[in-house]
């Protein structure tokens, strides 16, 4: 009967700790949550120029946190903002930043004509921020950003 009782006992052991290892590798799935400026900071290493105007943004995550941001800007501002946020030039024609949004962007990035755009999701930057961006150049004077970003 001893032999039996501490059998059982052992059984129950391993499977609560089986169970409570499982449990504890499984990913848990995270949302997006709508965010603030400070968040899309945070996350992409920019500085939001004062001036912009942010139209929404999401971020998921706990330990490696996802962001996902559309905003407007001054044309005019471009120029501090790549060097604010050290950010190389954007290259002609990349639309890689308005691509893996949980929602349907509005503006639609798809309707935009004259783009430009930064991919670092190959290459991180130096400060390790993995960020890709596209900027909508159709209106002269006004740039609509669309921008995603992790941290790692």
């Amino acid at each position: 009967m001893r032999k039996f009782l501490i059998s059982l006992a052992v059984t129950a052991m391993l499977g609560t700790s089986a169970a409570c290892s499982s449990a504890a590798s499984a990913p848990a799935e995270v949302k997006p949550e709508t965010t603030d400026a400070a968040e899309v900071e945070r996350v992409a290493g920019v500085d939001l120029p004062s001036s912009a105007k942010l139209i929404h943004a999401e971020s998921a995550g706990f330990q490696d946190t996802q962001v996902w941001a559309v905003f407007t800007m001054p044309a005019a501002e471009l120029p501090a903002f790549l060097r604010a946020g050290k950010l190389p030039e954007p290259t002609d024609g990349l639309r890689s930043g308005s691509e893996g949004f949980p929602w349907q962007p509005d503006p639609d990035p798809t309707k935009a004509v004259k783009v430009t755009g930064i991919d670092q999701f190959e290459k991180a930057s130096p400060e390790g921020y993995v960020r890709k961006l596209m900027f909508d150049l159709d209106d002269p004077e006004e740039l609509t950003v669309f921008l995603v970003a992790t941290t790692t």
